[in-house]
């Protein structure tokens, strides 16, 4: 989640290789809900977008 807050290009690949490595085993739904008020803490809804559209690519 620190990752995908701070937002830096090389934060989003690596962020991709743990959705790669784990798998269904991260548990979506908690990261969502943890990280939905911080990146409207940040004003950037793109961090959970992005987010969502690498769950999406890696189900």
């Amino acid at each position: 989640m620190l990752k995908a807050f701070a937002s830096r290009p090389q934060d989003w690949i690596d962020i991709e290789k743990v959705i790669i490595r784990q798998g269904l085993r991260l548990n979506r739904k908690q990261i969502t809900e943890e990280l939905t008020p911080l990146a409207e803490l940040k004003e950037d809804p793109h961090i959970l977008e992005q987010l969502k559209d690498l769950f999406q690519r890696y189900q």
